[in-house]
C-alpha cells in the first residue's frame, strides 16, 4: 500500500487535473523572440584622414536613437552624444592632434532597452602640409 504525504498528494492532482492549455494558449503571453539586430557601421573617419570633425555611420532600420562615443588611444573619453540622426558633428571642445590615433563607436537603440553595437573603429589624423 502507498502513503503519500497531503502535501504530496495534493501537488500530484494540481498536476494531473490542473489546466493544461492548447497548443496555442502556451506562448500567448509571452514577449517576441528576441532576434539578432543589424549594427550601425561606421562609415567615417576611419583609418588615416586629414579631417575628422564629423562622425558618420550607417541607418539601422527600427533605431529611433543612436548613441556615439569617442576615446582618444590612452582610452580617455573626448565625446558622447546620443543623436536620432547617423551624423553627429563633434564641438569645438574636442579637440584633435594630428599624428594621434582615436577610437569610436556607435550603438543603435533598436527597442527599449536594446542596443545594437558597432565595433570599435580607429582612425588618426593625418598632417596635412601647408602651402
Amino acid at each position: 500500500r502507498l502513503v503519500l504525504p497531503a502535501v504530496a498528494a495534493a501537488a500530484i492532482v494540481i498536476l494531473l487535473v490542473g489546466p493544461r492549455g492548447t497548443e496555442d494558449d502556451r506562448g500567448r503571453h509571452r514577449a517576441p523572440t528576441l532576434t539578432s539586430a543589424a549594427a550601425p557601421l561606421p562609415l567615417a573617419p576611419v583609418a588615416a584622414v586629414a579631417e575628422a570633425r564629423v562622425l558618420r555611420w550607417s541607418a539601422v532600420p527600427g533605431a529611433d536613437r543612436y548613441r556615439v562615443i569617442l576615446f582618444d588611444a590612452g582610452g580617455q573619453l573626448l565625446y558622447d552624444a546620443q543623436l536620432a540622426d547617423t551624423v553627429a558633428t563633434l564641438p569645438d571642445s574636442v579637440t584633435l592632434i594630428a599624428g594621434k590615433s582615436y577610437v569610436w563607436s556607435v550603438d543603435a537603440r533598436i527597442g527599449w532597452d536594446r542596443w545594437a553595437s558597432s565595433p570599435l573603429t580607429e582612425f588618426s589624423l593625418v598632417a596635412v602640409p601647408r602651402r
